[in-house]
């Protein structure tokens, strides 16, 4: 498959949260984590297949992502000593940062960019409240950093397209000889469902013991 067209990599990124979902219907510990993961893998592969079959309702993937984001903040908030904060954080930063862009944007009412920047701001802060409660050393928050990139890269190349000044160097990203999305968004899609063993790895202690 050709990185650098763009319907190949449509198509492998949806044949691979496919199988993740598949994947993910077979585990045995029916936890309350892995129904998050499992709502979370179908909400990514409905917003890829609309993606894939009507690129003009991209705003329906950008939903879905912001979905994502929300079920995976419930993952993180559920069990969490620092719910509070959490609230908090968001309800400050994606205020501020909607606001920012209404200085920037060629159009000022674009919903795709404020739903882009709602999706970017929930999963940094996914991202850190993550790390502050199981650090690094689970496959969850590297899932969430490897999509974060993705989001950058989504960011760097559409850049020109949403802002009144030319940023020069992002033509030679859009030129390069692969999809840079798909570099970042099939490994965190990948390494965010085997994250159900990392989270879960009691319950499948449980499992193995019987």
């Amino acid at each position: 498959i050709s990185f650098n067209n763009l319907g190949n990599s449509n198509i492998l990124s949806v044949t691979s949260i496919f199988l993740c979902f598949i994947i993910g219907l077979f585990l045995r510990c029916k936890t309350r984590d892995y129904y998050l993961m499992i709502t979370s893998l179908l909400m990514l592969l409905v917003g890829d297949l609309f993606n894939l079959f009507f690129p003009k309702l991209s705003i329906i993937w950008l939903i879905s992502l912001n979905l994502v984001q929300v079920l995976f903040f419930l993952r993180i908030y559920l069990d969490s000593e620092y719910k509070k904060s959490n609230l908090i954080s968001r309800c400050i930063s994606i205020p501020i940062f909607i606001a920012i862009s209404y200085f920037i944007l060629k159009e000022k009412n674009n919903y795709q960019v404020i739903l882009w920047l709602i999706f970017m701001v929930n999963l940094f802060i996914n991202i850190l409240f993550t790390i502050k409660e199981i650090g690094l050393n689970n496959l969850f928050p590297i899932g969430l950093l490897l999509m974060l990139l993705f989001g950058f890269s989504i960011m760097f190349l559409e850049l020109n397209n949403y802002i009144s000044v030319n940023v020069y160097f992002l033509e030679s990203i859009d030129n390069l000889p692969f999809d840079l999305k798909s570099i970042f968004y099939l490994p965190s899609i990948i390494v965010l469902t085997c994250s159900i063993f990392t989270v879960n790895r009691r319950c499948f202690s449980k499992e193995i013991k019987k």
